[in-house]
């Protein structure tokens, strides 16, 4: 879809959001209470008036036994400015589809043969050409530090273990971009090698993706959690750039959980 589209989507269905909470708070100010609703403190405390035109200026005061009937003028004030804010917006949003050109700026790269773009810089990266500069994102070369054999995908992609390999191929189903291995550079200097780093291309966003694989044993818990709070001291947070999955003995790797993270911050 063209860029320029996908914006004039965005604000038809703003619109439509806007007309839906129109009707409904003039539903409600067609059934609210008459007049307005006036407060002031006294000696520390807050106390209500309901005031009518025409009537005291002060209003009429309303004791805890009428606090119903506060709120109601309350929510009546607060209903009337989100009424003329959502009219406002809509007319203005309307305003702008009406004169909106037909060709946007986002869309002109998009007008040019694949040959063309290829010799041009776009205002803004296709999904597809942002997906090749992550994917092409370079790195040191890694397979000096692996201590074990790999395990080598149907892609011919190397990961350490069987569970790296089970999730990678879940990646690959369900169509979520990943690198693996990607040594992550800390401030200290120190390289901590990431199991993988995947991308939300929606969000254009990645996330690290850490698979605790032995927990279990105490050498493994003793090297791989100190590496994990290390992360997490350097900006890395689970549930918001960060993505854990673990297994032991006891407790295998369930492809349900690792479905929900990636439908939860991947998809």
């Amino acid at each position: 879809m063209k860029e320029g589209h996908r914006i004039n989507q965005s604000v038809e269905k703003r619109i439509d959001s806007l007309e839906g909470l129109i009707d409904k708070k003039q539903f409600a100010l067609n059934n609210a209470p008459k007049g307005s609703l006036r407060s002031t403190i006294i000696q520390g405390k807050e106390r209500y008036y309901h005031y009518l035109p025409g009537e005291t200026k002060s209003g009429i005061y309303l004791p805890e036994s009428k606090m119903d009937l506060a709120q109601a003028l309350a929510q009546k004030s607060y209903d009337e400015k989100i009424l003329n804010a959502a009219e406002g917006e809509m007319k203005a949003l309307k305003k702008y589809l009406g004169s909106v050109p037909a060709v946007m700026v986002e869309d002109i790269f998009e007008s040019y043969s694949d040959s063309r773009q290829k010799l041009i810089v776009p205002i803004i990266e296709t999904d597809e050409q942002f997906l090749q500069r992550w994917l092409n994102q370079p790195f040191p070369n890694v397979k000096g530090r692996r201590e074990h054999p790999v395990v080598i995908t149907d892609q011919g992609k190397e990961v350490d273990s069987k569970a790296e390999l089970v999730l990678s191929m879940q990646f690959d189903k369900r169509k979520v971009p990943f690198l693996q291995q990607v040594p992550i550079v800390l401030p200290s200097g120190r390289v901590i090698y990431a199991d993988f780093k995947a991308l939300n291309l929606r969000k254009r966003k990645e996330f690290v993706w850490e698979h605790l694989g032995m927990l279990g044993s105490e050498d493994y818990g003793r090297h791989s959690l100190p590496r994990l709070n290390e992360l997490i001291m350097n900006g890395y947070i689970p549930g918001v750039n960060l993505i854990l999955t673990w297994e032991s003995e006891e407790c295998k790797l369930d492809l349900r959980v690792v479905n929900k993270l990636i439908n939860t911050y991947l998809i």
